[in-house]
């Protein structure tokens, strides 16, 4: 909340008047003293609102620049005690300072009566106050951005539901796959039973010496060759299985952190050389606009990144 209080006394003064009551000379002094810190407050409260406003919202930013054109410089401008309203141009001793467009104002033309000039006149420097042509501007800012967060935190929300199902879906495909290879093994070790059962049959019926080793010659060839077949089989299911499912996870994985990310526009450039301590700023500087400006405090930031080319100064 930004205020000016100026004596109307010296306000009204004559330029002829020659004697000033010391009294008054001290108070009138103490009391600039006081507006000067109480401006210097509250323009630093401007500048980071400012910036607050280009981050959320550069376009708005670049119309009300283009629109402004030649207008005056920004409040906190007057030197002299006696300030004149931005908007009706008359002088007054009693403005308010609005933390959105940054004029200063009169409470003529904010309709404020006197209770309410005095209430304002003495709140604390983080009270804010918004003019009536800029409050439904700061309301829309603001609700637009909390909105905006809502959608993503609902969109994370909604991919990690996702993801547990695919991977549930990926846990089935496994376990296909692995049923399958069982059900193979158990073919060739059946194969391997009846193959010892058919060498211990022909062991018994004594056949001819050559007959019998070429019958069990061709059995083991079949049995090698069978046992070759499963091992192709197995080399090339889990191979291609596994790799289609890390291939599926990390399609996943990187659309799903990309819709995590937030574009912040306007930020200024770190002035450290060092690169990790100018992440370091980045990340702090985003971080206090989520918790200052936009009072949200639970988000968990993990990291930073400059988009683009960095310009020369």
């Amino acid at each position: 909340m930004r205020t000016r209080g100026v004596s109307t006394e010296q306000a009204a003064a004559n330029e002829d008047e020659t004697e000033v009551n010391k009294t008054d000379l001290e108070r009138h002094d103490s009391k600039s003293k006081r507006g000067f810190k109480s401006r210097e407050k509250s323009n630093e409260k401007s500048s980071k609102l400012e910036k607050l406003k280009k981050i959320i919202s550069p376009k708005l930013i670049l119309e009300k620049t283009q629109s402004a054109g030649g207008a005056k410089s920004t409040a906190g401008k007057h030197t002299s005690i006696q300030h004149n309203c931005d908007r009706c141009d008359i002088p007054n001793s009693n403005l308010l300072g609005c933390e959105f467009c940054d004029l200063w104002l009169c409470n003529s033309c904010e309709n404020l009566n006197k209770n309410d000039l005095a209430l304002l006149t003495a709140s604390t420097n983080q009270t804010h106050w918004y003019c009536h042509e800029c409050e439904p501007q700061v309301k829309y800012i603001l609700a637009q951005s909390k909105a905006g967060i809502v959608e993503v935190a609902k969109s994370v929300a909604h991919s990690l539901q996702s993801i547990k199902k695919d991977q549930t879906q990926a846990k089935k495909s496994l376990d296909s796959v692995s049923t399958k290879v069982n059900h193979l093994q158990g073919l060739y070790e059946n194969v391997i039973q009846k193959v010892e059962t058919f060498s211990d049959s022909l062991k018994e019926i004594n056949l001819g010496k050559g007959s019998v080793e070429k019958s069990l010659k061709e059995v083991t060839q079949l049995s090698k060759s069978f046992s070759a077949v499963v091992q192709n089989s197995e080399n090339k299911i889990y191979p291609n299985v596994l790799e289609s499912v890390k291939t599926g996870f990390r399609s996943v994985n990187d659309q799903e952190r990309r819709k995590k990310n937030i574009v912040l526009h306007n930020l200024e450039e770190p002035t450290s050389p060092n690169p990790n301590t100018a992440q370091a700023q980045d990340l702090e500087e985003v971080k206090q606009i989520f918790e200052d400006g936009l009072e949200l405090l639970n988000i968990q930031i993990i990291k930073t990144i400059r988009l683009g080319r960095k310009l020369n100064k």
